[in-house]
């Protein structure tokens, strides 16, 4: 399994010298860059050979993902961002955006799925086109209102039908719900990536007090054989450097044994 980081491009160069295999980008925040910034992204990538390979955080709050939705404008975001994220190595594109899937109080949850579902559909046709595939991120019931667990998103990922289509795992939304780690071996087919940060309320990055939940969350992916890439994404405590070096002494002495 490739082991990579949540960063902006001018972390690569530390990220590449630690031994991480690949970054995870931010594709609202790519989508804004001016030319200039996309080409120095890509000359950093191109430099250090450490791909984008996933970016996350699909969109802003205000582009609805399951009520008001607009499918012309959810396609014209793709259109911008999502050639620009192959350009960088995106191979999977996690949605998340807890915001713009949130649907208003009174709202019909089933009309809700449904519109997510054709959203879903509308980013992956232009996801494809790019040979990038798409994975729902299962967020805690704090950010949103759908699509909470893993079995939920997989439970979307059936309905809709496509290889393209699958979820992540995040092991500290896992936590916030209360899910089993069995669950992974449930819905195995459907993960497509994973996301860690310690199983408690601070989110930070795992350092050597956390080994027995990295064991039990890379044991548990074992059986998610479409996944291929794990990227810490959390709070990177005392300092960036600090926390992403730790975790890959951790990561590296856990994966030997």
């Amino acid at each position: 399994m490739k082991i990579g980081v949540c960063a902006k491009p001018t972390r690569l160069d530390f990220i590449k010298s630690l031994g991480y295999d690949y970054a995870e980008f931010n594709l609202t925040s790519t989508a804004k860059w001016s030319d200039e910034e996309l080409d120095a992204a890509h000359d950093a990538v191109t430099r250090t050979q450490l791909r984008a390979e996933v970016f996350s955080c699909f969109c802003p709050s205000d582009l609805h993902l399951s009520h008001d939705v607009d499918l012309d404008a959810i396609k014209a975001y793709c259109k911008i961002a999502l050639p620009r994220a192959e350009r960088l190595g995106c191979e999977i594109l996690v949605v998340g955006s807890g915001g713009a899937r949130r649907f208003p109080e009174g709202f019909d949850v089933n009309a809700a799925k449904d519109n997510f579902k054709r959203a879903l559909c509308t980013i992956a046709d232009v996801a494809s086109a790019h040979g990038i595939k798409v994975a729902i991120e299962p967020l805690n019931r704090k950010e949103t209102n759908l699509a909470n667990t893993l079995a939920e998103a997989a439970e979307i990922c059936e309905a809709i039908g496509r290889n393209d289509v699958g979820c992540i795992v995040d092991l500290f939304h896992a936590y916030k719900n209360g899910e089993d780690l069995a669950d992974i071996t449930t819905y195995s087919e459907h993960i497509l990536h994973a996301h860690i940060a310690r199983r408690n309320d601070d989110r930070r990055i795992p350092a050597k007090e956390d080994a027995a939940d990295l064991i039990e969350f890379w044991t548990a992916l074992q059986n998610a054989r479409r996944c291929k890439r794990m990227s810490l994404e959390g709070s990177f405590h005392p300092d960036f450097e600090s926390a992403v070096k730790e975790f890959y002494e951790l990561w590296t002495s856990v994966t030997k044994n």
